[in-house]
């Protein structure tokens, strides 16, 4: 099952500051990170780019 909430490879919460008006003057916290190539290839096929 695809939680669009929650990161499929860490767990985290997807939540965007900028889609928050009250943070929207903040940079994202995607803005700063890099996943690791493998960590993507490892996930099912059903939860990529779904989450």
């Amino acid at each position: 099952m695809t939680d669009q909430q929650h990161c499929p490879a860490c767990g985290a919460l997807n939540h965007c500051s900028l889609a928050d008006p009250r943070r929207a003057t903040q940079a994202c916290w995607c803005y700063g990170v890099t996943i690791d190539p493998s960590v993507l290839q490892a996930l099912p096929a059903a939860l990529r780019d779904k989450a």
